[in-house]
């Protein structure tokens, strides 16, 4: 007898001690053994074990399956990470890393000058139709500003 089977059985015995029989698998052991209640407890006691080991089994095949999503979506989350240190700052014909872009103040610059682009391009969209309200368009700012508004779009706010 393995460690796991003995510590099974002393669970079963634990069980027993409580009274926590289960009805049916003990009814089951009663009949398999023809109404012999010393032999049917003995029954019921392996019945049991054998069905806590199935569940144990069970648990383990799924910690397993549920490592190996966990160990995967950290590989990915890596993967990513390295892909953004790896590819910080793309042109039209190059990719440079986050510690070329650090080391040259010529790259930093077209950096600044990207992120000026963006930033100028968020603001032309905020200047856009942000929620239409019967046929009238709002910017964002006009929702941000306008209490009822705000209100009422709180969530496209987010």
């Amino acid at each position: 007898m393995n460690l796991l089977e003995e510590k099974l059985y002393e669970i079963v015995a634990a069980e027993i001690d409580r009274g926590d029989i289960f009805s049916g698998l003990y009814t089951k052991a009663f009949s398999d053994v023809g109404g012999d209640k010393q032999l049917a407890l003995a029954t019921y006691i392996k019945m049991r074990v054998k069905q806590l080991m199935a569940e144990y089994v069970d648990y383990a095949r799924e910690k397993e399956a549920q490592d190996e999503i966990t160990k995967s979506i950290i590989e990915n989350q890596q993967k990513i990470e390295q892909e953004r240190n790896t590819n910080f700052l793309r042109t039209e014909n190059s990719v440079y890393s986050k510690e070329e872009v650090d080391k040259s103040p010529a790259l930093q610059y077209l950096m600044s000058q990207q992120v000026k682009q963006l930033q100028q391009d968020i603001q032309k969209d905020k200047r856009h139709a942000f929620v239409s309200v019967n046929g009238v368009n709002y910017t964002r700012s006009e929702v941000e500003n306008n209490p009822d508004l705000r209100w009422r779009f709180k969530y496209l706010l987010k």
